[in-house]
């Protein structure tokens, strides 16, 4: 995003786009496999709807766009992995759904992922190499040509190189 066109743009334009465009192509899609005489409007649906328009789509991708227009997005995405913690955890208090101890320990393993993952680096970087006098980055350095013996001889495996002469 932050190559785009997009990049300068507000975050609620980035999803307005977004949205737009994805409910566009889901209404065109289930009009195409039949899936709209399937339609039963009731309050929970209206409910699920405005839960998932709203919160869902709206608030948590306005947060995560805001997001990444201020960090970088490799920083940013390790907190996706969160996504079905908020999911099971919504689904107990508001659905109350059962929760077991799998749920914990799945829990307890992601966030020990995110947090070995964000933690800053234990090993140290080593120091790029120095270049010599006269090399140019990008390329190797060149030996002078007056160390290169003229009969071809030379105590390097390699093969022998010519002298050159200007």
């Amino acid at each position: 995003m932050r190559a785009s066109a997009l990049s300068d743009a507000a975050p609620s334009k980035t999803l307005l786009y977004q949205l737009a465009v994805g409910c566009a192509l889901l209404l065109a899609a289930a009009v195409g496999l039949g899936e709209v005489s399937h339609v039963a409007f009731t309050r929970v649906a209206w409910a699920s709807l405005l839960f998932q328009g709203v919160v869902v789509s709206f608030a948590s991708y306005l947060a995560w766009f805001w997001l990444l227009r201020r960090y970088l997005a490799s920083r940013v995405a390790v907190f996706s992995f969160m996504t079905p913690l908020f999911g099971v955890s919504f689904g107990v208090l508001v659905l109350r759904e059962p929760v077991d101890g799998w749920f914990g320990a799945g829990a307890a393993l992601v966030l020990l992922g995110i947090t070995l993952v964000s933690a800053p680096s234990r090993v140290p970087k080593e120091a790029p190499a120095a270049t010599p006098p006269g090399a140019h980055r990008g390329r190797p350095p060149q030996l002078p040509v007056e160390a290169v013996p003229c009969d071809g001889t030379s105590d390097r495996a390699s093969p022998p190189r010519r002298r050159s002469h200007p």
